[in-house]
């Protein structure tokens, strides 16, 4: 299956479905297609999506369009192009492969320049990219999440229309910006110019600081708080005027930039439905009406300079003069906390806002001031005078930059992360994790040029307020500006409502391994347990910080939030959110406190995370009345573990006795003479390791298992159980004919007895679809034997030889099986008239109109002599049916009753490889669950496989009839079929009826 998008207006025809005119319509350029099936010639088999429109006429239907007017494309940019609104510009993206490329190569952190043209705007915004992926609150496909880095272009046009913003980024928003990949612009030219573009961080760094500088201006012209200056120097102007010059990377980087491809109008969101990306516009934060009045641009060498900046100049004047006086000052960050005061807090000078605090700019005289009323106050020291004329901000800061002030922090202080700290410098960490594992991961990070916000900046600015109180107090350097760093009152966090993860050995702090769908080595510390607000299923969740960021990963990673709360405090994208089932101790250090001299097998270790303790007693099976209780119930490591080519085993355990009873006498018949010395003992295990523990905790350890499987392949006649691969019908046979010598589940009018049975027919070319009534009906017919009596069960397998060869290619398993008129002495109804048969003719199989099945072979006397007064039946040859004698007498005040058998379990084979649908409930629309023991594996050659259970919630509609037969003409392709339904009626090798009345009785 691949993908294309439309290059030239055409006209495509009709395959599958129905249109509401001709059998031709349309296809605009740029519209995007699903390839189906490629056809012998110049053709494909395509379906048409219009994700804007949403005419179903296209989605619902096949067409067949010439390969000549489709442009293919890869599967990855499917999503990203599923987001341009514009087909022009949509396929000018898709034909593109350099922009193809970018757009494939973006990832988080990932410093781009946005355009401004979809908002209308004629300005571009340098941005970092924060997200990648689904905005449903926008529309289809993959947006683009970036940060805004400066204010240059003004604050974020979707300021106010991305109240989802919390739920796939932590940014403020104005600084938020959400649009398609179209609107990132691509450097075109060769690699290098790229690459180095991507690594330029501290240009764009520096032109972020620049306008820091010029906002600081502002500040003191409009408040005047910043008082006047001691003294003033004289500076060359042009040494001041150098330090602008470092915005030449995004300068030049926007010079290669290619403008879009679509004019304004077309590729205008505005327009979009549902909520639209904004189009309106919005005054720069930076007020650049008041700056322009007091500074003229100009360009020198391609870079943009304010020519008469006098405000700037006495700026880098008073710098240098502060960097004279304390060139001996050690850098560092001093930091004092006093108790928050009971008025509130007045910050006219705030020039910055953060997520959780805000930066101040206050004067000498006002340090002292500042430190009474703020809670937290940072002082950033000077370091010694350059040698060269050239003031750079980066070097004043040095690797202090305080985590609090940003996200540029974490960029600064990379830059010398290899040089060594001082003893108080050290990074401190609140996850141990970090003080224990190696430093591979800080340098393939370094490496891989990923911006990482570390959580180790963060804690140290905060950790060393408590032993700061412990040195002696530094003489107090003059300064005549510094940055005021003030703690919001929603910064407290309320503690976790628990401290220990029930029935596990792990609590607040434990260093855990975790295991998730998409990855297989995260790490971390568990930060909070509890039941989580707006959960409504009451499901125990544990917060755990990661050791590592995982930008790379499909997770859904927050600072501490889950559904817009916070419950602790970590760096952004570190809080991960998941069931303790997910989370195990960390093996990395379980051997520290383990035993030595311990030589027993740690199954524990070599089977995964997961406990299983033994359940002794009676569990009763599981009972699920909503799809939406057994969805909470599925997901990875549920059902029974799959070891050695166990897969046989595992799926037919799970249909026996996961969600019925009808098996159970199996688990507590009493011994009697004739059973074997180890009937208790296989029992038992049976019982209490594998039934018990599947019912209760809905999980079975694989060395549970193991232990079924040493006895069977002790105690049977069948070999090869512990390792090799065998049929589900060989495990029946070993250990209910066997072991449990339990009573056959069928008792036939042969005389003989079986557990399953096996269909026998001759392929009828006429059924391209049979359903299991059909083959079951036949295959009776054909043997000319009858049941007994009704069972309590009944297994059947399809008419399939070995593992490759099929009768059908496709079989429709019958929700619902009708045994009326395959017991022996049971009441049929006559297929003519209605009343009590009294004969049966099998050579009428199939020849009448009035009956379907073996039903059209019942007859009342008076119907079997019209029937067969025809001179085609002339020669057929009746026989009477038994009927009890009391029901000959009710017969006529009473009608005769059908017997059927309800469909509960599905086992299907693929490659060697066996899974099964179990039904969790009764009746036709109860839910229904995939089940495979060995669906995913951690590790290689000493790994262990990851059993998961799937809710289907579609295999009721795909068993019903109708549904059924349209889902076989729509594919004719088994590739077409949806993954389940494909397993389902492509796979089948065994199903499993029973019957509700019977089985209370047996």
């Amino acid at each position: 299956m691949s993908f294309a998008i439309c290059s030239r207006n055409c006209q495509i025809r009709l395959l599958t479905g129905a249109l509401p005119g001709d059998e031709f319509m349309a296809l605009q350029q740029g519209m995007m297609l699903q390839i189906r099936e490629r056809s012998a010639g110049k053709f494909v088999n395509v379906r048409v999506y219009d994700f804007f429109a949403r005419d179903l006429v296209w989605e619902n239907n096949l067409f067949s369009c010439p390969l000549t007017n489709l442009h293919e494309i890869p599967s990855d940019i499917w999503l990203f192009l599923a987001a341009i609104v514009d087909p022009v510009e949509r396929l000018a993206v898709a034909q593109s492969d350099v922009r193809v490329k970018y757009i494939l190569e973006l990832k988080e952190s990932d410093i781009v320049v946005a355009s401004g043209a979809a908002f209308r705007l004629d300005v571009s915004f340098d941005a970092i990219v924060r997200y990648i992926g689904l905005v449903p609150e926008i529309g289809p496909g993959y947006y683009v999440g970036l940060e805004i880095l400066n204010f240059k272009a003004g604050s974020s046009p979707q300021a106010n229309e991305l109240q989802y913003l919390g739920k796939y980024m932590s940014c403020d928003p104005s600084l938020a910006l959400v649009i398609p990949a179209n609107f990132i612009e691509c450097p075109h030219g060769n690699n290098s110019e790229n690459k180095s573009f991507k690594r330029s961080t501290k240009g764009i760094l520096n032109g972020i600081l620049c306008l820091t500088v010029d906002r600081v201006q502002d500040v003191k012209e409009r408040y005047g708080s910043l008082g006047t200056r001691n003294s003033r120097r004289s500076v060359d102007k042009s040494d001041a005027l150098k330090r602008l010059s470092l915005n030449a990377d995004i300068e030049a980087h926007k010079a290669r930039a290619p403008s879009p491809v679509a004019s304004d109008s077309s590729m205008d969101l505005g327009s979009r439905k549902p909520q639209s990306i904004s189009s309106s516009y919005s005054n720069p934060n930076l007020r650049r009406d008041d700056e322009a009045e007091r500074a003229k641009a100009t360009q020198v060498n391609g870079t943009k300079t304010l020519a008469n900046s006098e405000e700037y100049v006495k700026y880098v004047e008073n710098y240098e003069r502060n960097l004279e006086k304390q060139k001996d000052v050690d850098r560092a960050v001093k930091m004092k906390k006093k108790p928050l005061p009971a008025l509130p807090v007045v910050k006219p000078n705030t020039f910055l806002s953060l997520k959780d605090r805000d930066i101040v700019v206050i004067d000498k005289a006002d340090i002292k001031e500042s430190v009474k009323n703020e809670s937290e106050v940072i002082v950033l020291d000077h370091v010694k005078r350059p040698s060269s004329g050239e003031v750079d901000l980066v070097d004043i800061l040095g690797v202090n930059w305080p985590a609090a002030a940003g996200d540029v922090a974490p960029v600064l202080n990379s830059e010398k992360r290899n040089a060594p700290l001082a003893k108080n410098e050290r990074n401190r960490s609140g996850n141990p994790i970090s003080h224990l594992i190696s430093t591979k991961s800080a340098e393939r990070r370094q490496k891989d040029n990923m911006i990482r916000f570390s959580e180790e900046s963060a804690s140290s600015s905060f950790d060393s307020s408590t032993s700061s109180t412990n040195r002696k107090k530094p003489a107090e350097p003059h300064y005549d500006n510094v940055l005021a760093v003030v703690q919001k009152d929603d910064d407290v966090v309320a503690p976790s409502p628990m401290t220990e993860v029930p029935d596990a050995n792990l609590g607040l702090g434990s260093v855990v391994e975790v295991s998730t769908d998409v990855s297989e080595d995260l790490y971390g510390v568990i930060r909070w347990i509890g039941y989580t607000p707006g959960n409504p299923t009451k499901t125990l969740l544990v917060g755990v910080e990661l050791e590592e960021d995982q930008p790379e990963r499909s997770l859904t990673l927050t600072d501490g939030s889950y559904n817009g709360v916070r419950l602790f405090k970590c760096p952004p994208g570190r809080a991960l959110f998941i069931p303790p089932t997910q989370c195990s101790k960390d093996r990395r250090f379980q051997d520290i406190d383990r035993p030595t001299t311990s030589t027993a097998p740690d199954n524990y270790k070599l089977f995964g995370h997961m406990d299983c303790p033994s359940v002794p007693g009676s569990v009763a099976p599981l009972k699920v009345a909503k799809p939406d209780d057994l969805e909470n119930m599925c997901g990875k490591f549920k059902g029974i573990q799959g070891h050695h080519n166990s897969c046989y085993l595992d799926a037919t355990l799970f249909a026996m006795f996961t969600f019925t009873s009808v098996f159970d006498s199996l688990l507590f018949r009493p011994p009697e003479s004739a059973d074997i010395p180890h009937y208790d003992e296989v029992q038992k295990v049976l019982r209490e390791e594998i039934v018990n523990p599947l019912r209760k905790n809905l999980f079975v350890r694989a060395d549970r298992v193991m232990k079924l499987r040493q006895l069977l392949d002790k105690l049977s006649s069948v070999t090869g159980l512990m390792s090799e691969e065998k049929d589900p019908e060989e495990f029946l046979n070993s250990l209910l004919a066997q072991i449990l010598r339990a009573e056959p589940f069928l008792k036939l009018s042969s005389g003989q007895d079986a557990f399953y049975y096996q269909l026998f027919v001759e392929k009828d070319e006429r059924l391209s679809f049979p359903s299991v009534q059909q083959l079951f009906e036949q295959s009776f017919l054909a043997s000319d034997i009858k049941l007994k009596e009704v069972p309590s069960c009944l297994i059947i397998q399809m008419p399939r030889f070995g593992k490759n060869f099929k009768m059908y290619p496709r079989i429709l398993p019958s929700q619902v099986l009708d045994v009326t008129d395959i017991i022996e002495d049971s009441p049929r109804q006559c297929t003519v008239c209605g009343k009590l048969a009294e004969f049966e003719c099998r050579e009428c199989f199939g020849t009448l109109q009035c009956g379907v099945g073996l039903e059209s072979t019942a007859f009342c006397r008076k119907c079997l002599e019209t029937a067969h007064s025809h001179t085609k039946r002339l020669n057929h040859v009746p026989k009477e049916i038994s009927v009890p004698h009391d029901f000959k007498i009710m017969a006529e005040h009473c009608p005769v009753p059908r017997l059927f058998m309800e469909l509960f379990a599905v086992v299907c084979i693929e490659t060697s490889h066996y899974v099964a649908f179990v039904k969790a409930g009764s009746g036709q629309d109860a839910p229904w669950c995939f089940f495979d023991s060995m669906a995913d594996r951690k590790g290689e050659l000493n790994g262990y496989n990851i059993p998961e259970m799937v809710s289907v919630t579609d295999l009721p509609q795909w068993l019903s009839e109708d549904t059924a037969r349209t889902l076989h003409e729509a594919a004719s392709n088994d590739k077409m079929l949806p993954d389940h339904a494909k397993r389902l009626l492509c796979d089948a090798y065994m199903c499993m009826y029973q019957s509700t009345d019977v089985m209370m009785y047996r």
